[in-house]
């Protein structure tokens, strides 16, 4: 009894993790309640949860994940969010980064809620824009944002950027 009362719990909790609203200016909002992280993102954009990617593009050592996209921004530009959480707790993130990618060189990154850092990746995205990630963390919650930029798209990505909560 005990374990599908259990099985119940985490059911509804995964079902209601990317659970959203709506901000007073009409723009929704994308919940995990898993990692705490919500988002504001245009009204006009897709939004596609999907299964995170083995490789590279999630270092280890990491816990458990989560992946969301978002697409139709300005000129193409489109931005997936990954979510960890890493364990042991790094001690301070650009140790941390530095450690699980030693050949990037990152830039303090600084949202309206956020510090982070940025990386520019000198290879275009496989749309051919300007791929782009930042890092925040949180605790032990590791969030990675992968940008493909496109002519005319930084004031929407900074805005997206800017919407992000940890």
């Amino acid at each position: 009894m005990r374990l599908i009362i259990l099985i119940t719990i985490v059911a509804i909790s995964l079902a209601l993790s990317a659970c959203g609203g709506v901000t007073e200016t009409g723009n929704p909002v994308y919940v995990n309640n898993i990692f705490g992280v919500e988002v504001v993102y245009p009204s006009e954009w897709n939004i596609e949860e999907t299964e995170p990617q083995d490789g590279p593009i999630n270092p280890e050592p990491m816990a458990s994940e989560a992946e969301v996209c978002f697409s139709g921004g300005f000129g193409g530009t489109n931005v997936c969010i990954y979510m960890s959480r890493l364990n042991p707790e790094p001690d301070s993130l650009i140790a941390y980064l530095q450690e699980a990618y030693p050949e990037r060189d990152f830039v303090t990154y600084d949202t309206s809620t956020l510090n982070g850092y940025e990386y520019d990746d000198p290879d275009d995205g496989s749309n051919g824009g300007d791929l782009r990630e930042y890092y925040f963390l949180n605790g032990d919650v590791f969030v990675r944002v992968v940008a493909e930029l496109f002519s005319g798209g930084e004031a929407q990505l900074t805005a997206f950027l800017n919407g992000i909560v940890l």
